[in-house]
């Protein structure tokens, strides 16, 4: 209830914790909304959420250009896995047009 009422007063950790909850439980409507929210006010971590949410289709279409939007945004902002997750990728990508 608490951190309901703090996510509407617009705490960003509150959106956060609630969109992991709502992930969990796989309420994936649910947490999109809050990740949405926190996205807004440039929290790294639902960023990198949201790209992984894009990427396998959870709550919405499966989008790769949305999800490498959001992967980029959250790794600008300096999320770690963000960072990781796109050197794999681009070191994915070089592998591949070596063969």
């Amino acid at each position: 209830m608490w951190v309901e009422k703090a996510s509407k007063a617009n705490n960003v950790r509150s959106q956060v914790v609630l969109a992991k909850i709502y992930l969990k439980e796989r309420n994936y409507k649910q947490a999109l909304i809050y990740y949405k929210q926190a996205a807004d006010n440039d929290n790294a971590e639902a960023k990198y959420y949201l790209a992984m949410m894009a990427d396998k289709g959870l709550g919405m279409d499966k989008s790769p250009t949305s999800a490498r939007k959001w992967l980029e945004e959250s790794a600008k902002l300096g999320y770690e896995k963000a960072k990781r997750v796109l050197n794999r990728t681009r070191e994915s990508i070089m592998q591949s047009n070596k063969k």
